[in-house]
């Protein structure tokens, strides 16, 4: 904000008059939803303009994510960008984190030791459906889950920012059955991510039930692209907009899978 404060000329006026101050300074969208600098070819104006040391924070860093764990810290990319969707579901092998040290195995702490684990058992080729009972044996957990109706009147009560979003659980609510078990190397790739991103980040007490989560949301996704057509790509990015950035959102979600 001191940077655009101080910014002369047309372009210091031009983002100085799209940015209200209360109650913490931001960009006011626009009446779609979208930044202000958004062009209709998907690029960002003040890039362009000015380059990219001319972002504030959350433009810099979106779409990424940290994690800090005892001795590391963890950064990936989430998936509710379009491209990062696509480059997730355009690869055709398994997911692998790029290490900048030679962290030894003895040093890592018990909740990334049990992932590291746990990844292993998607390297052997089994079905998505053998993964998920082989894991849940491994963290002790029964591997049940609730059923199509029963998952989409839960997200029906959850804060929802997207009309497409309500109206797909809409349609799953309509379906009694169990949610869907996918094969696939875009499924397996989905849920190595959901696997990455939340297994671990709650200590080792709480990776039970977040491997529970894991493969909970994959088979959500599944079963709203099953039921409703959308394609993937367009589900996942919902899915993780809607669910991933709402830490009140996961919270309740894991509470709820908690009593299963």
């Amino acid at each position: 904000m001191d940077r655009y404060s101080g910014m002369k000329g047309e372009w210091g006026e031009k983002i100085r008059a799209v940015i209200a101050s209360d109650p913490t300074p931001h960009f006011v969208l626009d009446a779609h939803e979208n930044c202000p600098f958004l062009r209709n070819d998907g690029l960002c104006e003040m890039i362009i303009g000015l380059g990219e040391g001319s972002l504030c924070e959350i433009c810099t860093e979106h779409p990424r994510f940290y994690h800090q764990y005892p001795g590391r810290m963890e950064v990936g990319l989430g998936l509710c960008c379009e491209e990062v969707v696509r480059l997730l579901l355009d690869g055709s092998a398994d997911l692998k984190l790029i290490s900048d040290s030679d962290e030894k195995e003895e040093n890592k702490c018990d909740e990334i030791a049990l992932r590291d684990k746990i990844f292993a058992i998607f390297k052997n080729g089994k079905s998505f459906e053998e993964i998920f009972e082989t894991t849940m044996r491994e963290v002790d957990e029964i591997a049940t889950l609730p059923n199509r109706r029963q998952s989409a009147l839960f997200f029906e009560h959850l804060e929802i920012m997207e009309p497409e979003w309500r109206k797909m659980l809409e349609r799953l609510a309509e379906y009694d059955g169990s949610l869907v078990c996918p094969d696939g190397i875009a499924y397996k790739r989905l849920t190595e991510y959901f696997l990455f991103r939340h297994f671990a980040v709650g200590g080792a007490e709480d990776c039970t039930i977040r491997a529970k989560f894991t493969f909970f949301s994959t088979m959500m996704i599944a079963s709203v692209v099953a039921v409703t057509g959308v394609e993937l790509a367009e589900v996942i990015r919902l899915y993780s907009t809607e669910i991933e950035y709402s830490d009140e959102n996961v919270e309740k979600i894991l509470d709820w899978l908690y009593e299963m």
